[in-house]
Protein backbone atom coordinates (compact mmCIF):
# COMPACT_ATOMS: atom_id res chain seq x y z
CA UNK A 1 0.00 0.00 0.00
CA UNK A 2 0.93 3.60 -0.32
CA UNK A 3 2.19 5.91 2.78
CA UNK A 4 -1.22 7.11 4.05
CA UNK A 5 -3.47 4.72 2.53
CA UNK A 6 -5.70 1.84 4.63
CA UNK A 7 -4.51 -1.01 5.46
CA UNK A 8 -7.68 -3.66 5.25
CA UNK A 9 -6.82 -7.03 6.49
CA UNK A 10 -10.02 -10.29 7.09
CA UNK A 11 -10.15 -13.23 7.95
CA UNK A 12 -13.13 -15.65 7.37
CA UNK A 13 -13.81 -18.28 9.98
CA UNK A 14 -17.07 -20.46 11.07
CA UNK A 15 -17.80 -21.61 14.64
CA UNK A 16 -19.52 -20.49 18.24
CA UNK A 17 -18.24 -18.13 19.64
CA UNK A 18 -14.94 -17.37 18.20
CA UNK A 19 -12.30 -14.83 19.30
CA UNK A 20 -9.81 -13.40 17.14
CA UNK A 21 -6.48 -11.91 18.07
CA UNK A 22 -3.89 -9.99 15.57
CA UNK A 23 -0.39 -9.97 14.99
CA UNK A 24 2.58 -7.87 13.65
CA UNK A 25 5.78 -9.76 13.56
CA UNK A 26 4.87 -11.92 16.33
CA UNK A 27 3.90 -9.32 18.85
CA UNK A 28 -0.16 -9.07 20.02
CA UNK A 29 -1.73 -6.02 18.76
CA UNK A 30 -3.83 -5.29 21.81
CA UNK A 31 -7.10 -4.47 21.37
CA UNK A 32 -7.01 -6.09 17.92
CA UNK A 33 -9.49 -8.79 18.48
CA UNK A 34 -12.11 -8.81 15.43
CA UNK A 35 -12.27 -10.49 12.06
CA UNK A 36 -10.93 -7.04 10.91
CA UNK A 37 -8.13 -5.43 10.84
CA UNK A 38 -7.84 -1.52 9.87
CA UNK A 39 -5.71 0.19 9.68
CA UNK A 40 -6.63 3.75 8.73
CA UNK A 41 -3.71 5.66 7.37
CA UNK A 42 -0.21 3.55 6.73
CA UNK A 43 2.65 4.61 8.12
CA UNK A 44 5.91 3.27 7.05
CA UNK A 45 6.63 1.30 10.43
CA UNK A 46 3.01 -0.19 9.57
CA UNK A 47 4.93 -2.44 7.10
CA UNK A 48 5.48 -6.02 8.30
CA UNK A 49 4.12 -9.78 8.82
CA UNK A 50 0.56 -9.80 10.12
CA UNK A 51 -1.63 -13.32 11.70
CA UNK A 52 -4.55 -13.63 13.23
CA UNK A 53 -5.23 -16.07 15.32
CA UNK A 54 -8.99 -17.39 15.74
CA UNK A 55 -10.16 -19.57 18.98
CA UNK A 56 -12.92 -20.81 20.49
CA UNK A 57 -13.71 -23.78 23.44
CA UNK A 58 -12.75 -26.22 20.89
CA UNK A 59 -9.33 -24.97 19.49
CA UNK A 60 -7.66 -22.75 17.76
CA UNK A 61 -6.24 -21.76 13.98
CA UNK A 62 -3.68 -19.56 12.88
CA UNK A 63 -3.84 -17.37 9.33
CA UNK A 64 -0.94 -17.79 6.62
CA UNK A 65 1.10 -14.66 7.39
CA UNK A 66 -0.39 -11.79 5.41
CA UNK A 67 3.12 -9.33 4.28
CA UNK A 68 2.52 -5.79 4.27
CA UNK A 69 4.47 -3.77 2.36
CA UNK A 70 4.10 0.55 2.75
CA UNK A 71 5.46 2.25 0.07
CA UNK A 72 6.66 6.32 0.01
CA UNK A 73 5.15 6.96 -3.48
CA UNK A 74 7.50 10.07 -3.20
CA UNK A 75 10.31 8.67 -2.82
CA UNK A 76 12.50 8.19 -5.63
CA UNK A 77 13.75 4.76 -6.54
CA UNK A 78 16.22 2.97 -8.89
Amino acid sequence: VNLGQTINLSVFATGDDLRYQWFKDDDELTGETNSVLAIATAFLDDAGTYQVTVSNAFGSAVSEDSIVTVIDPGTPTG
